[in-house]
């Protein structure tokens, strides 16, 4: 059985004026430390082992520095914030000025925030199957009008670079594909996109008696829409409905 004894300076009141404290361990056996001093729990420590023989006494000595310090008050704090994210933020004013999470939501949001991991090679297959939701006085496109939020949420609140969305258009969301719609140019922005890949469904397009000169440009085709989420799926794309 090893011992461990502590000599401590300053009439043992704790680590003496050179800041050092030696953790003498003694035994014949391979170097185990079982339990350790609070001061080198808390502190940063250079620890320097010497063995000149197995009957030999070993020494480390633990050097207690400010690091060790800030690290004791530091991590509980890290702990109880949201470092993670954001990395910077996504909204803005009328003016195009950047807001902060904080002056938008209040000065405790970040707290409260549950932060996604910051992933690399992330990839999401939307499937869109209905054209515009909303009253009718203030229609949306269904499934196009959440990528911008979407691509903000990446890049900005959580600093992902490395993405790719995959929207998948079959049954009811066939109006998004065809030329001189509503919505021609944002769905053509998209098609076009670097990161973006917008697929339609050719039993839908058979239906319709779509040919490809009727399809906004940039649209590719998938077989069968909902096959063609299910391929994506095998390629690690994450399944989402708006």
């Amino acid at each position: 059985m090893e011992t461990v004894s502590v000599t401590k300076g300053n009439h043992g009141r704790g680590i003496n004026s050179e800041l050092l404290s030696s953790i003498i361990i003694e035994g014949k056996q391979n170097l185990f430390i079982k339990k350790t001093t609070p001061s080198c729990i808390t502190s940063a420590c250079l620890l320097v082992i010497t063995t000149k023989g197995d009957y030999q006494m070993k020494k480390i000595y633990c050097q207690i520095g400010m690091l060790g310090v800030l690290l004791a008050f530091a991590l509980p704090a890290f702990s109880k914030s949201n470092v993670a994210c954001p990395v910077e933020t996504p909204y803005e004013d009328a003016g195009g000025s950047p807001v902060t999470f904080q002056d938008k939501f209040g000065y405790d949001v970040l707290e409260k925030m549950q932060c996604n991991k910051r992933r690399s090679n992330v990839k999401m297959v939307m499937q869109v199957n209905a054209f515009e939701v909303g009253p009718v006085a203030n229609k949306k496109p269904y499934g196009f009008r959440n990528l911008p939020n979407i691509i903000k949420d990446f890049e900005k609140t959580h600093g992902i670079e490395n993405w790719r969305i995959a929207v998948v258009i079959h049954s009811g969301g066939f109006p998004f594909v065809v030329k001189g719609n509503d919505y021609e140019e944002l769905v053509s922005n998209y098609a076009n996109h670097p990161k973006v890949d917008v697929y339609y469904c050719l039993n839908t397009a058979a239906a319709r008696g779509h040919k490809t000169n009727d399809i906004v440009d940039g649209v590719k085709f998938g077989p069968a829409g909902l096959s063609s989420i299910m391929d994506l799926q095998y390629q690690g794309y994450k399944y989402i409905q708006p």
